[in-house]
């Protein structure tokens, strides 16, 4: 089936909004998990690391972190704007769209988001306040400290 050229850019970033938001979320988990695997190491065995190894784990995963929630920001743009341009575009071989319905139909009906867009905002702005966390945590690793333990003899 073909639709019109004004609706095929459209259609494009309709098909890929999903696959965008999937892969993002994929990552974010992968990055997490390798963030806490190296954390959790460099605090189980101090001695085998580095000082600083923490510090850039966190550094570059809150980076990454900052660049995902970016990528997220745009595919929810991405998704408005295909929104917007199906109810002002007319393509009659595009069913399911405001455009094409009835005019009495749609002038007596009206679109919401619905709680699906609150919910990727809200989750858009978890993404970027993590990563904020992440960024400012990094400065707070320091070098490990070995405390001897001394005995001490009493005396009776």
């Amino acid at each position: 089936m073909t639709f019109n050229k004004t609706m095929q850019p459209v259609l494009a970033s309709r098909t890929a909004i999903p696959s965008i938001q999937l892969i993002v979320l994929i990552l974010t988990v992968v990055n997490l998990t390798t963030m806490l695997t190296v954390i959790l190491r460099m605090n189980n065995k101090p001695q085998n690391c580095k000082p600083r190894i923490a510090q850039y784990t966190t550094l570059i995963g809150g980076a990454i972190l900052w660049f995902l929630a970016l990528i997220y920001f745009i595919s929810l743009v991405l998704f408005l704007f295909s929104l917007t341009v199906e109810n002002f575009h007319k393509d009659p071989k595009l069913l399911g769209v405001r455009s094409v319905w009835p005019s009495k139909i749609y002038d007596m009906t009206f679109e919401t988001l619905g709680t699906m867009f609150r919910i990727a905002c809200g989750a858009n702005i978890i993404l970027f306040l993590s990563s904020m966390a992440f960024l400012m945590n990094s400065s707070l690793f320091g070098r490990p400290t070995f405390e001897k333990k001394t005995i001490q003899r009493i005396k009776l």
